[in-house]
């Protein structure tokens, strides 16, 4: 082999090896699912925060939350990734809600520096109906009465 073989051969390699490496971290830029939702049993009056993970290099993200019709759709806008520092796992999170109760399919996807949209995960989201709960004003007006009754009672047996 001469001399300009070898560095012919030399220079493919390290081209070769600098594409597997860029290839393997830009593979190792991905979005996570599925999601754990918080509050764990949401109700149509909670804000419901979605906490799924990002395995990346230094990556950008951002994201957005929409509702159409029984899907809630998560969107990871990932980007500006570094070449080189060993991907890590990071959490984020999208809020979402408060939305009517009923049974909805919750779905990430991430889109990878402007490409298409890929499908992460989809999983159940059951939200139930909200809680009545007193207002204040009605709650202290309720305690009043029942310590009339109270009183009325007491005076009765007495």
């Amino acid at each position: 082999m001469t001399k300009s073989q070898g560095r012919y051969r030399v220079k493919n390699l390290l081209l070769t090896g600098s594409l597997v490496l860029f290839a393997s971290v830009a593979q190792s830029q991905q979005v996570v699912g599925p999601a754990t939702f918080t509050p764990s049993g949401p109700t149509a009056q909670d804000t419901i925060q979605a906490t799924y993970s990002l395995i990346s290099a230094g990556c950008g993200t951002s994201s957005s939350t929409v509702v159409m019709g029984s899907v809630v759709r998560t969107t990871v806008f990932v980007s500006g990734c570094l070449i080189g520092p060993p991907p890590s796992t990071s959490y984020l999170q999208s809020t979402f809600g408060p939305i009517p109760s009923g049974t909805y399919s919750y779905e990430i996807y991430e889109v990878y520096e402007g490409g298409a949209p890929q499908l992460i995960s989809s999983q159940p989201l059951v939200v139930a109906p909200a809680i009545p709960a007193l207002s204040p004003a009605a709650l202290a007006a309720l305690a009043f009465v029942l310590v009339g009754v109270g009183f009325l009672a007491i005076r009765r047996t007495s």
